[in-house]
């Protein structure tokens, strides 16, 4: 397998369809975003929340797809308010 192979910049997909980089992968219901970490060869899961049966598209989280952010809250909901 050669390096380039290994470095390739990661595109995202949709449930079910093959991971071509590792990387940080995210996608969202409207509600929840889930953030996730998926390996090279590994197939996209379905979305994480609820019942994890909905088939969603994953995108890599980037400085310019996430806002130039260096970090994510975890939670974005005040304990308490649901």
């Amino acid at each position: 397998m050669s390096q380039d192979n290994e470095r390739k910049a990661p595109t995202g997909g949709g449930s079910g369809s093959t991971c071509g980089a590792t990387g940080l992968y995210k996608a969202t219901d409207g509600k929840i975003t889930s953030i996730l970490l998926i390996k090279r060869g590994d197939p996209f899961p379905n979305f994480v929340g609820s019942t994890g049966t909905t088939r969603t598209t994953w995108n890599p989280v980037t400085e310019s797809s996430d806002g130039n952010r260096a970090s994510f809250v975890a939670v974005g909901v005040a304990a308490g308010t649901q």
